[in-house]
């Protein structure tokens, strides 16, 4: 209900443009009477105007408390997490409105890049793959989905040291883009390290397809014969790696001594 006080502050505020009074009136009003909505929306109206965010986001957190319907709860955990996150540390208080909304609505993807961008602020890596997976379920474009997938894979095999996961994710990278030289290049780490010699042949070679460096594909193809003879001691399939190599770059000399290698083990 509007009373003389809210005439005054509007008349202050509106007309003769002194904010900092109309907004003292308003917040009068609103601690006399917290369920005063017109002094609420007036107090958020002026604190933004003027520049108080500390004051600005206390009353849009009362209004969220005040809030009726799941639309404007929504609405006003995307403004604070806004408010919030351009401010110093404000980071954790940005990530406690936007997990409100994904609890209120499941999330959406604006709300999941948001939370990515905090949750990398944060350092906090468990919930920055957990956001991307979530992500990834609710992306609509097979693009996005390639790179959420590749940002996961980098999470899960640089910050959480976790070689299994990352390899799903890699390996899910490619399910939706099969020459894709980021899983490819993963792959073939990833499967180098866990020893899994098979699967680290298959992904170098088809690698070494794809890159337009003449040196990489070298080296890569020198990797595959190393691997063939070292580990798999496949020297048939060693001998082709190591001679394609030699075919791209002829004065490559680790790719000649494995080929000598072989030669003189067959004697």
């Amino acid at each position: 209900m509007k009373t003389a006080r809210h005439a005054l502050a509007e008349i202050l505020g509106d007309h003769l443009k002194k904010p900092d009074e109309a907004a003292a009136i308003y917040q009068e009003l609103f601690d006399a009477d917290p369920q005063d909505a017109l002094a609420l929306k007036n107090l958020e109206r002026f604190y933004d105007a003027t520049g108080r965010d500390q004051d600005y986001l206390k009353i849009l957190d009362k209004r969220f408390a005040a809030a009726k319907g799941d639309d404007e709860k929504i609405g006003l955990c995307r403004r604070m997490a806004t408010e919030w996150e351009a401010q110093e540390g404000g980071p954790t208080k940005a990530v406690e409105y936007l997990e409100k909304i994904v609890a209120l609505k499941g999330g959406d993807e604006e709300t999941f890049k948001a939370l990515v961008r905090n949750y990398w602020a944060m350092k906090e890596y468990p919930k920055l793959a957990e956001a991307y997976g979530k992500h990834i379920k609710i992306a609509q474009h097979p693009g996005d989905r390639v790179g959420l997938y590749a940002a996961l894979g980098k999470v899960y095999e640089d910050h959480l040291h976790d070689d299994t996961r990352a390899l799903e994710a890699y390996n899910n990278l490619r399910s939706l883009e099969a020459g894709n030289k980021i899983a490819l290049a993963a792959l073939g780490r990833l499967y180098q390290k866990a020893n899994n010699w098979g699967q680290a042949v298959q992904v170098l070679a088809e690698q070494a397809t794809k890159e337009e460096s003449v040196d990489t594909q070298v080296e890569l193809f020198f990797r595959v014969g190393t691997i063939c003879h070292e580990q798999l001691k496949k020297d048939d399939e060693a001998e082709k790696a190591f001679a394609k190599a030699l075919e791209l770059k002829d004065n490559h000399v680790e790719a000649a001594l494995g080929l000598a290698e072989l030669y003189r083990s067959r004697k």
